[in-house]
């Protein structure tokens, strides 16, 4: 199955289906189901705004995403893709402040939706790859 790896704590969101959007700076062409694997490497907070950070740590602890039990180089779930990305320009005013806190919906980036999500449970180790990977599930 085609698989995108996310760093964590947004695979986890979206696994919990925290997350409606994935944001890239490339578009995603690709409709149909879709694995979303945990990345083995964090993200570094350091790369982030001190401000943008709080708040975003804010709402995780509001949506009871413990960082102290992620799982890391796992498949976390599986969504469907019914379309294929659309500009972030097009759609982030429609959206509410969490979903726009959870991605990056700067101009010039792509937004990709993620419908009926299925977490795993158990999730499945594997070895994450940058794009898009097959995994055999």
């Amino acid at each position: 199955m085609r698989t995108l790896s996310l760093w964590q704590p947004w695979a986890s969101l979206v696994a919990l289906g925290k997350k409606k959007y994935e944001t890239r700076d490339w578009p995603m062409q690709f409709t149909g189901r879709l694995a979303i694997h945990a990345a083995k490497h964090p993200f570094n907070p350091k790369e982030y705004d001190a401000a943008w950070l709080r708040e975003f740590y804010h709402e995780l602890a509001a949506d009871e995403i413990d960082l102290g039990h992620l799982k890391y180089g796992y498949v976390v779930c599986v969504v469907d893709v019914p379309a294929p990305s659309v500009r972030t320009e097009e759609i982030r005013d429609g959206l509410g402040a969490k979903e726009r806190m959870y991605g990056n919906y700067t101009d010039n980036r792509f937004a990709t939706r993620l419908a009926n999500v299925r977490a795993l449970s158990p999730a499945l180790p594997f070895k994450g790859k940058q794009g898009f990977f097959d995994v055999p599930l």
